[in-house]
């Protein structure tokens, strides 16, 4: 079964796990987040969205819960919510189960401290495979760890 993990917001990043009881799971793909322009601003590609969370392919999305971050402005913030909310109405409108999970939870519960480099080192280990090559691929390696701590912790 396909398991999805969303790190949301505009550097955030999907990503796609097989998952099959007993086995460890296997990431199949990881997204860059789609992002379109409207206007002035950017915002979330909801077609983009949802396409890769098809409900008809995706048996589970585990979207990383949003929250006020500190030392944030109100503008960048108030985009941030918006498109969190977007993404999870976006989700919920084209029939995929949805649990979202706030980040303190998946990352006390998979061993790994707030540092973005510990989620890289994390991935490596668990996915050898998977190519982390930009400085931005963190966010990946945080989505595929949301989906890693779904099937980790709410699926087995």
């Amino acid at each position: 079964m396909k398991i999805v993990g969303i790190d949301p917001g505009f550097q955030g990043a999907i990503a796609i796990l097989e998952y099959i009881p007993n086995q460890h799971p296997e990431v199949i793909q990881t997204f860059d987040m789609p992002i379109i322009q409207a206007g002035k601003r950017k915002e979330v590609d909801l077609k983009e969205i949802a396409s890769i969370c098809s409900p008809h392919e995706v048996h589970c999305v585990f979207l990383e819960k949003a929250q006020v971050m500190p030392k944030q402005g109100v503008v960048s913030m108030g985009n941030y919510m918006k498109n969190y909310g977007m993404i999870l109405g976006c989700l919920l409108a084209i029939g995929c189960s949805v649990i979202e999970v706030p980040p303190q939870k998946w990352k006390k519960n998979l061993g790994i401290g707030h540092e973005k480099e510990a989620s890289v080192l994390m991935v490596r280990h668990l996915f050898p495979a998977v190519q982390i090559t930009r400085k931005k691929d963190h966010n990946k390696c945080e989505a595929i760890l949301v989906a890693y701590w779904g099937i980790k912790y709410q699926l087995k």
